[in-house]
């Protein structure tokens, strides 16, 4: 699914007039043509900012986003740089409030000179990857979590954060299925107990039945003695 969607996302961006071209030596992503930055940015400031007029942004202020693009896309092994500018106009005003609340001149509408600023991008760059980092980690195992967090947190090699994690959580494993058979003795034995209260509570009915509707003795002179029922 993954394939035909990337596919079908390949076909689109080649049909739309050649806005956007091929970054050859990236590993992944396409980047639109510099000339095609002014037009991206008007649709996107109007989707997110309807009611807001888009700051100007002169000629080379356009080329200096382009050549970021083609970085950005360079340095990663994957991802879209369109996908990166659409979180930056969906999270502008969380990237204010949160990042930049230091700032006392945040702009309202997303701004090419923060974004393409050599000391303030950093911070963009930063809450985007854990962004990522937190999409990766919520579809991994308990395995390969703690892998992830070992190599990356605490700078342990792949090699022998694999082994510390296969111990570790082959040992967890090991302690859950042990928690889980004591539960299930524990359940039989509830019910063993359960049912041996319910076997007493019917015999002790039945006791006080037979006791209650007990025939009473007659006199008479049979046989086999001198009372009969």
């Amino acid at each position: 699914m993954k394939a035909q969607e990337a596919s079908r996302l390949l076909q689109q961006r080649k049909a739309r007039d050649g806005k956007f071209a091929r970054c050859a030596k990236s590993g992944s992503g396409f980047v639109p043509k510099r000339s095609a930055f002014p037009a991206v940015w008007q649709l996107k400031h109007k989707e997110y900012y309807p009611e807001l007029p888009p700051s100007p942004v002169n000629y080379l202020t356009w080329k200096i986003l382009h050549q970021y693009a083609l970085n950005w896309t360079m340095a990663r092994q994957e991802g879209e740089f369109m996908d990166f500018l659409e979180w930056i106009f969906a999270n502008w005003s969380a990237l204010g409030a949160g990042v930049f609340r230091w700032m006392k001149d945040f702009p309202n509408v997303p701004c090419v000179r923060i974004i393409t600023n050599a000391k303030l991008r950093g911070f963009i760059e930063e809450a985007y990857t854990e962004k990522e980092w937190w999409a990766r980690w919520r579809k991994l195992s308990d395995y390969e979590r703690m892998v992830l967090h070992l190599v990356q947190k605490r700078g342990m090699t792949q090699e022998k954060a694999e082994e510390f994690a296969a111990r570790r959580t082959g040992y967890e494993d090991e302690k859950k299925e042990i928690a889980k058979a004591r539960r299930e003795v524990e359940l039989l034995a509830a019910r063993s107990q359960q049912a041996i209260t319910q076997e007493r509570a019917v015999l002790a009915r039945q006791r006080r039945a037979n006791n209650n509707y007990r025939k009473p003795l007659k006199q008479t002179e049979g046989s086999f003695g001198k009372f009969e029922p």
